[in-house]
């Protein structure tokens, strides 16, 4: 459990870093690709599972929706894949064009 939670913190720390780095990224920067591919395996507790779920659903949660006057500096594209003894998609390609969009994302991650 103790190494679960430090691996989750360090993954979630590092997909903050990134975030933070795509925010000084100029202003023609264009789409950025996000990918998670997560494990819902019989070695992931219930408990393990669902903080999993809420931390990328809260680090998803903190992507930037940046426009200047509202047009659109940097688009976010996520994709999330589930994986145990076979892979499923849980978000296909889903464009942050706005906020409701970044909230359909999230409520998806946390009710995996």
């Amino acid at each position: 459990m103790k190494a679960l939670n430090n691996f989750v913190k360090t993954a979630l720390s590092a997909g903050a870093i990134a975030i933070g780095a795509l925010m000084t990224a100029s202003a023609n920067a264009g789409t950025f690709q996000l990918g998670f591919v997560v494990d819902e395996s019989g070695s992931i507790s219930p408990n393990d599972w669902n903080i999993i779920r809420a931390g990328l659903a809260n680090a998803i949660g903190t992507i930037p929706l940046l426009t200047i006057n509202g047009n659109e500096l940097t688009r976010y594209e996520i994709s999330v894949v589930t994986f145990d003894s076979n892979a499923q998609t849980r978000v296909n390609h889903v464009m942050l064009n706005n906020a409701a969009d970044r909230a359909a994302v999230v409520n998806t991650v946390a009710t995996m």
